[in-house]
């Protein structure tokens, strides 16, 4: 027993050289209690002598710090990969291993739409994922209750959802059953987004009630949002090899020529045709060329 600003209560060790007291009250904090042992004559020990500190505040802060430091991490981890990276498939996985090693999450997946059915299909995942995902169904259908959760919310209304209390939240209770075996607490869902769709959604879970508050937020909003950037650019560069390989390949005459109508570039088939190799045609006028 000890007394905490004239309140009694118990406490215990908190495994971490910090303990956790409980006021009568009821509520819960940590503490720290510097001072020294009591001892009688014969050097036995009598008790405790010192001040009880309520450290609540502080250590809220300093978990807070660490939560952002991790993000601050998994950002930076995110934006290298996305330069390394020249596909979505090779991304996806990046992603989700950042978030979890580097950001402090549990657990992290990667949906993608499939605009035909509605359905979430996932794409990759990290973390203490070994069968939750197996058979789970989320879908993007206003109808189904199967998408009222983060993930189907997120791609339904365009936004980021932030569920503070998973376990507790009705919209979650198809999924409450696995959440709770895996220790979810808190679950964030942004939607991604290709040439300004929603094309899936990046999901994250957190073993803490509101475990997002609005840095957290911040930091994580901005991450989905580079993601979605490099969905473009890969989609432009696909666009551009696309492109190319029909320059290259195709079996019909294609030349390029610049503002004053010179010849640039053309492709095999077109010396194939005309009878002029590369060489005889760059610089030559099109018209001229042509007749």
């Amino acid at each position: 027993m000890y007394d905490e600003d004239g309140m009694s209560g118990d406490s215990y060790s908190g495994g971490d050289g910090i303990d956790v007291g409980r006021y009568v009250t009821g509520t819960v904090f940590d503490f720290s209690a510097p001072g020294a042992d009591v001892l009688d004559a014969a050097g036995e020990l009598l008790g405790y002598r010192g001040i009880d500190r309520d450290i609540s505040v502080r250590r809220a802060a300093e978990d807070r710090i660490k939560r952002l430091t991790n993000l601050y991490n998994a950002l930076s981890e995110c934006n290298q990969a996305i330069v390394r990276c020249n596909s979505a498939a090779e991304l996806f996985p990046q992603i989700c291993s950042d978030v979890v090693r580097f950001g402090g999450m549990k657990m992290a997946w990667i949906g993608m739409l499939n605009a035909t059915t509605g359905q979430v299909v996932p794409v990759a995942s990290f973390g203490a994922t070994a069968g939750y995902l197996d058979g789970v169904i989320v879908t993007s259908n206003a109808d189904d209750a199967n998408s009222r959760g983060p993930v189907g919310t997120s791609i339904r209304e365009n936004r980021a959802v932030w569920n503070q209390d998973y376990l507790n939240d009705p919209a979650t209770a198809p999924w409450h059953e696995r959440a709770a075996h895996y220790g979810w607490r808190a679950v964030a869902a942004l939607p991604l987004h290709r040439n300004g769709a929603v094309v899936g959604s990046f999901n994250l879970y957190a073993d803490q009630a509101g475990a997002f508050d609005e840095d957290a937020r911040k930091l994580l909003e901005e991450m989905a949002t580079d993601v979605s950037y490099a969905l473009d650019g890969f989609e432009r560069d696909a666009s551009i090899r696309l492109a190319a390989e029909v320059f290259e390949q195709g079996k019909e005459g294609i030349m390029i020529t610049d503002t004053r109508g010179r010849i640039v570039r053309v492709n095999r088939a077109f010396s194939e045709i005309s009878g002029y190799a590369e060489a005889e045609a760059l610089g030559q006028t099109a018209g001229l060329l042509s007749s």
